[in-house]
């Protein structure tokens, strides 16, 4: 994991452009990592709370955060969206499959907790 700061440093209104090529980017308040594994792209506003984005790069799949949570923070996923359709999860969703790194762990500890 890295920290907010690493990556080319953008403008907001330019990272969907580093959001579609998978770049690592830093903007104001907005930001991209990678997961430990390398598997997981993640999009955040402000911290790691509020991962706004994820693409799974073993599923090929994007995940939008639909939880609502500041006017500034829904700025940044308007500045932020992928140019493709997403899968819909809350936070406490976004923020397991994150936690857990992969769609089968995210699964597995789904079916656990059902």
């Amino acid at each position: 994991m890295h920290y907010k700061g690493d990556g080319i440093k953008v403008l907001n209104r330019d990272a969907s452009k580093h959001v579609n090529k998978l770049e690592m980017f830093s903007g104001s308040n907005l930001w991209s990592d990678y997961s430990l594994g390398g598997s997981l792209y993640i999009v955040y506003s402000y911290n790691t709370h509020y991962p706004m984005y994820v693409y799974d790069k073993s599923v090929d799949v994007w995940y939008e955060n639909t939880t609502w949570w500041s006017k500034t923070t829904a700025k940044h996923k308007s500045q932020a969206r992928p140019n493709v359709e997403c899968q819909e999860l809350d936070n406490d969703d976004m923020k397991e499959y994150v936690e857990r790194g992969s769609m089968m762990a995210y699964m597995e500890y789904k079916a656990k907790v059902a």
